[in-house]
């Protein structure tokens, strides 16, 4: 978990005890929502999290806020809270903190670190008066946003936005904008079976029943509100392929500049010096305004690179089916699912991208409602729709289907049937979500009838055998588990997920080495987080089973390594797992000249788990030591790798497993670590623990130059002034605390002089 990760989880905890406190319901949502199913905790790159509340919830929540129901240092923002806020969802903020947008250079809102908080309104299902709440939105989120442009990427507002933006100019902005709060959210719960999610992004419109009473789910280690339905939400909002983790390139993170440390008061002082508000104010009216008017034009620009990409991509499909003579109906009779892919590789990885089709976001949000369809002829697309079915990528066959049929262009019976059967997964997959497996495994049942080799089909079956097997003790369902395992395995030999399914049998029948070894291999083959997950969850609660495995692993030395280092990470690294597979490596390093680098990489490893309390480490160390040369009175090379290592993880370990009792060197040594990784709060609190255990005059002296040259280098950054004063003291003040230790008879005079002037 990141700094800024540790903050939202630290909001995150204070919203939930509020809400549970005052009867109010929220929804972990987006990608908040995404880790708590598919990681248990953050996604690894998220910067931010996002919660839902029904419009009652919401205001309840208002309420409470200017009832003074807040922790204190907290604030609840939103534009119908203060008119003045440049967002149409509100926020609760840390303003102890910076997180600054780009969208906030303009104002003078709160922006410390913060939880998105989503409105839901009612709306009926009516699509004319959904496209009515769109409009209106993303007009109210262009006057309410002048930072952000809505609008334009849907082609709406083009005539909307001059008229309404002048007539807030000429000192109606109160009318102007009640007019649209009346219209978008005068409808009544009662009254709807639709939500409109209240952002101008995209028009996020979902069925209620998908939110419903909330129920709890694991994020990290606290149990926070999700909707009832949670399978369904993220099927709604990411597609059938939710489970995978996306590759580096698509993982998105938020333009904004964050500190933990310093309020966003002080940054935005500091740096608002560097640029011109009106002008930029000026800047943004004038894209805005250009956009809108000149929309058609802007676009049809934007688009001639698509639409020639999609043409070129047709030109050379047809080109090789004509050169190569290929029979596209015989090799779906032949059910050669995957030679059809082969053939049509550049359609089925452009036509469902997010540059042809769009996604229902704010960045996807144009070419969602205006695809670029690339045209492959009816049956060719039919072929290449049953072989995305067959092989398990239901999520681009969905997105094809979603787009011929929102175009316009024939359903033919054959993509009404693929239709259908995609519509059945989304079902079933809706009722696994809930554990209803009765009625998720009688779908999968009846589709198997029909599709006995399909590959989506078979790894469900085998994911619901196996709940049943293991949430409720129903082991007479483990010969049919088995069956259709053997049978996927050999259907489908390269299939990460089905590896994971092998490995989970090889346990169940008492081979730990050969499920573990297997585990491995679908961490390599399967990118589905999910699959992930369930593998973590089982080495973290069977340590014991895994350590005594261990021993009979064969494998040669680097890939050895590869695969302990795997296993111990995803069991958590337990110390006594880390340790033996140190033990275990090191048997495998001879005492030749050309093992010396490897005994070093181990050396220093080692040495880590030595600070866990790990005899057995020691005693491997020091076999290490003695066979390159090293001498016991040698302390330089041991402890060394604190200043590379992990420091803030070894810190939180030891507090953990043997409290205050460290000696003084070892709090010298945790403070160096502490630095160098930049946590200098935690680093000098090491230093301050260390000077009042010990009277060791090296260790005083080391101490006490590390605590000038920091002295130093404030009063310098005063002198000079290179950062406000206030950041100075609060710098000043992680360091050294309120209350000064033994060590303020070092340079007293320069402290006070420093304070004196702040």
């Amino acid at each position: 978990m990141t700094e800024l990760q540790a903050k939202i989880y630290e909001l995150l905890k204070e919203i939930d005890t509020i809400c549970r406190e005052n009867d109010i319901e929220y929804y972990l949502a987006g990608g908040t929502l995404l880790g708590a199913i598919r990681h248990e905790g953050f996604l690894p790159w998220d910067d931010d999290a996002d919660i839902l509340m029904t419009r009652d919830n919401w205001k309840k929540f208002v309420k409470l806020y200017r009832k003074g129901g807040l922790p204190q240092n907290r604030v609840l923002v939103g534009c119908d809270i203060n008119r003045d806020y440049p967002n149409v969802f509100g926020r609760y903020v840390d303003i102890t903190t910076t997180a600054i947008h780009t969208n906030q250079l303009l104002d003078q809102e709160p922006a410390g670190a913060l939880i998105d908080v989503f409105a839901l309104d009612p709306i009926p299902e009516n699509p004319v008066l959904q496209r009515k709440y769109l409009e209106d939105m993303m007009l109210y989120s262009d006057l309410v946003n002048i930072s952000a442009q809505y609008s334009y990427r849907a082609k709406m507002n083009q005539s909307r936005y001059p008229r309404y933006k002048s007539l807030e100019d000429r000192g109606l902005r109160v009318p102007v904008r009640w007019k649209l709060e009346r219209d978008m959210f005068s409808y009544k719960e009662k009254d709807c079976d639709y939500y409109a999610l209240r952002w101008g992004g995209y028009g996020a419109f979902s069925r209620k029943e998908i939110y419903g009473h909330p129920k709890d789910a694991r994020f990290e280690d606290s149990l926070f509100m999700i909707p009832s339905r949670p399978v369904d939400y993220l099927i709604w909002h990411y597609g059938l392929d939710w489970v995978q983790v996306p590759p580096h390139e698509e993982r998105m993170s938020h333009n904004a500049v964050f500190n933990m440390d310093i309020d966003y008061k002080t940054m935005r002082r500091y740096f608002s010096v560097a640029y011109d508000k009106e002008k930029l104010k000026d800047a943004h009216n004038s894209r805005k305004m250009t956009h809108l008017v000149k929309n058609d034009a802007y676009y049809r620009h934007l688009d001639a690179n698509v639409d020639l990409k999609a043409k070129l991509i047709q030109a050379k499909t047809k080109l090789r089916l004509e050169k190569e003579k290929i029979d596209v109906k015989q090799l779906l009779n032949a059910q050669n699912y995957e030679k059809i892919l082969e053939v049509f590789e550049e359609y089925v990885d452009f036509a469902p991208s997010r540059d042809a089709i769009g996604r229902e976001d704010f960045a996807g949000l144009h070419r969602f409602e205006f695809p670029v369809v690339v045209e492959i002829g009816t049956e060719d697309f039919e072929a290449v729709i049953d072989a995305l079915i067959h092989i398990s990528d239901l999520s681009k066959a969905d997105r094809l289907l979603e787009v011929r049929k929102k175009t316009g262009r024939s359903m033919t019976p054959r993509l009404v049937s693929a239709r259908s059967f995609i519509d059945q997964i989304k079902k079933a997959e809706s009722y696994f979500g809930m554990a209803d497996w009765d009625k998720a495994a009688g779908i999968v049942n009846t589709l198997l009838k029909e599709q006995s080799e399909n590959q989506y089909l078979l790894k469900f079956k085998i994911r619901l055998l196996k709940d049943r097997i293991e949430k409720e003790n129903m082991t007479e369902y483990f010969p049919e588990l088995k069956k259709y395992v053997q049978k996927a395995r050999k259907l489908y030999p390269e299939d990460g997920e089905i590896e994971k399914y092998v490995g989970d049998i090889a346990i169940l029948e008492g081979r730990m080495v050969e499920g573990l070894q297997f585990y491995y291999q679908s961490s390599k083959h399967s990118d589905n987080g999910c699959i992930a997950l369930d593998i973590r969850r089982y080495l973290r609660t069977h340590v014991d089973e895994v350590k005594k495995a261990f021993l009979e692993i064969e494998l040669p030395y680097e890939e050895r390594k590869v695969f302990f280092d795997y296993i111990c990470e995803q069991a958590g690294n337990p110390p006594e797992l880390v340790v033996m597979r140190y033990q275990e490596l090191n048997r495998q390093v001879d005492s030749t000249n050309n093992a010396i680098s490897e005994r070093l990489v181990l050396l220093d490893e080692l040495n880590k788990s030595v600070l866990y309390g790990q005899k057995e480490a020691e005693i491997i160390a020091e076999e290490i030591y003695i066979s390159l040369g090293i001498q016991e009175e040698d302390k330089s090379r041991r402890m060394e790798f604190l200043r590379n290592k992990m420091a803030d993880k070894i810190g939180d370990y030891i507090q953990k497993k043997i409290g205050e009792n460290l000696t003084a060197t070892e709090y010298k040594l945790l403070g160096d670590s502490f630095c160098m990784l930049h946590n200098f709060e935690k680093g000098f609190e090491a230093y301050r623990k260390a000077w009042d255990l010990t009277d060791d005059s090296f260790v005083c002296r080391e101490i006490s130059e590390i605590f000038n040259k920091e002295v130093r280098k404030i009063q310098e950054d005063f002198a000079l002034g290179h950062y406000p004063e206030t950041v100075l003291l609060h710098g000043w003040r992680k360091r050294f605390g309120e209350k000064y230790g033994r060590f303020t008879e070092y340079d007293m005079s320069i402290i006070n002089g420093i304070e004196g002037n702040i």
